[in-house]
């Protein structure tokens, strides 16, 4: 993961999931920015940990302190748990 990237998960009453039926929510936050794209890769899990696959988002530009929020949406059955794989700032 990159050290001047922060994040917390967002609760669900702070994003939508339509019209996906399971989705997560990041607040992102790149100290010295991301000139390019800021992109957070997940490992979707089903409810015993058996791996569903991978979802990504991508933010596009994030200035110096900004926050971003990103969301992703899943369309997997069975989709119950979410981890971050791959933090990307370019």
């Amino acid at each position: 993961m990159d050290p001047k990237i922060a994040y917390r998960w967002g609760s669900k009453n702070q994003f939508r999931c339509d019209p996906a039926p399971q989705c997560w929510g990041l607040k992102v936050l790149a100290r010295d920015g991301c000139a390019a794209d800021l992109t957070i890769e997940l490992s979707i899990a089903d409810a015993a940990g058996g791996s569903l696959g991978t979802v990504l988002d991508t933010a596009g530009v994030v200035s110096a302190g900004q926050q971003a929020t990103m969301i992703f949406e899943v369309f997997v059955a069975g989709a119950q748990k979410a981890e971050i794989t791959k933090v990307s700032c370019t």
